[in-house]
Order: C-alpha cells, then structure tokens, then sequence
C-alpha cells in the first residue's frame, strides 16, 4: 500500500488501483478499506481507485488525541495524491468524513454519500452512559473486549442487530473486530460534528446521496438533511438494501455507483 502523510503528520495508507479519473473511498466505522473488496475491482475498470484506511486502522498510523477535523484532513491528504480532479465516495462515517473533508479538497469534481449519520434536529443522542460502556471494553482490550463493543454499537446506538448478525458471517469480520475499539471516539465526534445549511461552506459540485430503502429511518432522515447541505444534489435509492450494500448487493451498488459517476462526468 501508499501512503501520505496528514496534516497532523500521521501516516495515512491508501490501496492504489485502476486506470482513470481518481475516486477516492472513505470506509465507516469498525472496519478498514477492505469494506470496499467486492466493489473496488469493478470501479477499477473505470477508475484509479484510492481505497484510503482511516487512521487508526488497517496501515495506517494514529495520533494520540482524536479529532473529526483530523479526519478531514486525512481525506484531503489522499484527495491530494490523486492525480487530476478527484471524486469522493464515504460510506456512513466516512461519509460524514467526506463532508468535512469536501469543502477544503482542491479539485473535487463528485461527491457521492452513501448515508451519513449526521446529527440532526430532533434525533436522539447516543447516551452517555453507552459511550462510556464502550469506553471501558477498549481499556480492557483484546477479541472479546472489541467483540462487546461491536455488540453495543449495533445493539444500544444503530439499533440493529441484524446488521450486527450480517457482519459475523462476512469475510471482513475480524477487521470489524479489530477497529471496534475506535467506535467511542468517533461516536464523540459524529455527536459535536453538525453542519448545517447555514453553516456549511458551499459545495457546487454534483453530489449523490445514496439511501437503502430497507434503513433505519435515522439514517434516512439524516441522509436527507445532508442532501440540503448541497446546491446540486439528490438522492439515489438503493431498492431491498439497508446500510451495508457493499456486502449485501455488491453488484447492484456498483452498478449504481457507476452510473452515477458516469452521469456526473457528462453533466
């Protein structure tokens, strides 16, 4: 794998393939870019892909205090290694990574979010009490401790245990175990991250949202709120799926991605 180095001079590693207009992928949470194996050779055929893992993860490196904004600028780093105008693809946090990340990347020509978890109004707020539950598996480290965090996220904030049950049967499972102790940060982080349509710098560039008709309607509405922080946006509905479409539906979110992406470049 590359890497390059961030603003904060972490050491931020990205898998490098294909032959074409740079698109950059933002994994979520609790895992690392090989979120993207099932989808990544395909977009391949039309792009460079830069598969970046989020720090803390994977190769890359990790600063002893955390910050969303950090993020931002990792993203911004790998957008700035791609050779020509660049697209951005996030999935869940690393989507909301990618909204931080947009209005500072030099260059951006797409930007395609696949469900954000954006705090909006109204939207209940991860207790405490669980952050600090999550908290206390990390310090405890280890399989089993990550394993217990992985089980409150899904269990006591996404509220899905069946995404929970879809991820110990994928190929991936160990790297969502072995990233789980990261979760309580950025569930801090997602919590004092809230840009608005006021506050947001403005974005001119097309930008695709991506819904799962079968998610959780938190993730619907926050998916909808981040579609009105963009002049030139809209939303593309993924039909059966719910927020892991990459594992579920691989063909059908590349063929969408790709359409997508093919239509933003004639636009």
């Amino acid at each position: 794998m590359d890497s390059v180095t961030s603003g904060d001079g972490t050491q931020i590693a990205f898998e490098r393939r294909g032959d074409g207009p740079p698109l950059v992928l933002v994994h979520g949470t609790a895992i690392d870019h090989h979120v993207w194996d099932r989808v990544s050779p395909d977009l391949a055929e039309q792009f460079t892909v830069y598969a970046m893992d989020r720090r803390g993860r994977g190769e890359s490196g990790d600063a002893d205090d955390y910050a969303i904004e950090r993020e931002f600028e990792d993203v911004v780093a790998v957008a700035a290694a791609a050779d020509g105008p660049v697209t951005l693809l996030g999935h869940s946090y690393g989507a909301v990574c990618a909204i931080g990340a947009a209005p500072r990347v030099s260059g951006l020509e797409q930007l395609v979010l696949y469900e954000p978890p954006l705090w909006v109004e109204g939207r209940t707020r991860v207790p405490g009490s669980v952050i600090d539950r999550m908290e206390a598996a990390a310090d405890r480290d280890g399989q089993a401790a990550n394993e217990r965090i992985l089980e409150l996220f899904f269990e006591e904030v996404a509220e899905s245990p069946e995404r929970l049950e879809a991820i110990r049967s994928s190929p991936n499972y160990d790297r969502h175990v072995a990233a789980a102790a990261k979760l309580p940060r950025e569930l801090r982080g997602r919590e004092g991250y809230r840009p608005t349509p006021d506050s947001y710098p403005t974005v001119s560039v097309p930008t695709t949202l991506l819904l799962g008709t079968e998610s959780p309607k938190a993730l619907a509405r926050s998916t909808e709120a981040a579609a009105d922080l963009f002049p030139d946006s809209r939303i593309e509905r993924l039909p059966g799926q719910g927020h892991g479409a990459m594992y579920t539906a691989p063909d059908l979110l590349t063929a969408t991605l790709t359409s997508v992406l093919d239509g933003g470049s004639e636009a």
